[in-house]
C-alpha cells in the first residue's frame, strides 16, 4: 500500500494517536537509510493490528529474536521525511541535548489525542499497595529529553491538572546512569483530570491503561483494625509479625503517629498436655 501523504497534517485524532505512540516507542531515521520502527510488548498487539488497518503502508512485523514485542515498520522516505517534519528525528536524546527535540506544533483539538498516544507508550499507572491508599491513582510520564516534557507540563498546566516534575538517575541495562525527566500525579483528583482531558471522546486508545484508570474504588471499609492505643486515630495497617515468649504477635503501624504496637496473638508458645 502506497503512502498518500496521510502525515503531512495532523488533522484527525487517529493520525495525532499514532503521532504520540511515535514520538513515545517510535525510531525514525530520515537520512540515508530511510526507515520507520515503532515496538511495543506484545500484548498491546490488538492496537498495533489497529493502527495497521488504519495505516496500511505501516507493516505489522514479528521477529524470531524478539518475540516478546510487535513491530509496525516503513520504509517509505516521504513517511521519514513527513514524521522528521513534525519533529519526530532519528536520535531524540541528541537532537534534545542541542535544544532541538521539542513537542510538535497540533491544533488544541489534536492535542489531548497526541498525548494519549504518548501515554500509552510511555506512561504508567498504578495504585499504591499501601491499603488504605489503594484508590489513589498515580500516573507518571518519564523520559530523557526535557524540553518536550517541559511544553508537555505547559499543556496540562493550561487545563488545570497541576503535575508535579522532578529528575533522577536511573540505571540502564548497560549498568550506565543518565538522567530521567519525570511529570508525577500522586493525587487521585489530579490523575482523574488528567484521564478524562485525554479520553474525552476517544475511540482508540489501550483498554489496559483506560480500564487501570477507571478502576472500580476497592472498598477499604472493611479493614477495621480498631485505633492506635496511642493516639487514638484508626488509620492503621498491619505491619508484619513479632515472635515473643508469649507467641507470634500481629504488629501494626499508626500513620498518624508513626507509632508501631501489637496487640493480637496469633499463636501461643503454652504446651497442652493431655491428661
Amino acid at each position: 500500500m502506497k503512502y498518500l501523504g496521510e502525515f503531512k497534517q495532523i488533522d484527525t485524532e487517529e493520525k495525532a494517536y499514532f503521532l504520540g505512540q511515535a514520538f513515545g516507542d517510535g525510531y525514525n531515521c530520515a537520512e540515508k537509510r530511510y526507515k520507520f520502527s515503532m515496538a511495543s510488548i506484545n500484548t498491546d498487539i490488538e492496537m498495533y493490528k489497529k493502527l495497521h488497518n488504519l495505516f496500511p503502508f505501516l507493516k505489522l512485523k514479528f521477529y524470531n529474536s524478539h518475540q516478546n514485542m510487535v513491530y509496525l515498520d516503513c520504509h517509505f522516505k516521504d513517511v521519514c521525511k513527513d514524521l522528521q517534519a513534525l519533529g519526530l528525528q532519528s536520535n531524540k536524546t541528541i537532537y534534545d541535548k542541542t535544544g532541538e527535540f521539542h513537542f510538535p506544533q497540533l491544533s488544541e483539538e489534536m492535542l489531548p489525542h497526541f498525548i494519549r498516544g504518548f501515554f500509552d507508550a510511555d506512561g504508567s499507572a498504578w495504585y499504591p499497595k499501601r491499603y488504605r491508599s489503594r484508590n489513589n491513582l498515580h500516573i507518571e510520564i518519564s523520559l530523557s529529553t526535557p524540553n518536550f516534557l517541559h511544553r508537555l507540563k505547559e499543556i496540562l498546566d493550561n487545563q488545570g491538572i497541576h503535575f508535579n516534575y522532578y529528575e533522577r538517575e536511573k540505571k540502564a541495562s548497560n549498568g550506565k546512569y543518565y538522567k530521567s525527566y519525570c511529570l508525577l500525579s500522586s493525587d487521585y483528583n489530579t490523575s482523574i483530570r488528567f484521564a478524562d482531558y485525554i479520553y474525552k471522546n476517544a475511540t482508540i486508545y489501550l483498554n489496559r491503561k483506560y480500564d487501570l484508570c477507571y478502576r472500580k474504588k476497592v472498598d477499604i471499609s472493611d479493614k477495621d483494625y480498631g485505633t492506635c492505643p496511642i493516639c487514638g486515630s484508626n488509620d492503621i495497617i498491619q505491619n508484619g509479625i513479632r515472635h515473643t515468649k508469649h507467641g507470634i504477635m500481629q504488629r501494626y503501624k499508626c500513620h498518624n503517629c508513626k507509632k508501631n504496637f501489637q496487640n493480637a496473638l496469633l499463636t501461643s508458645n503454652c504446651k497442652v498436655t493431655n491428661s
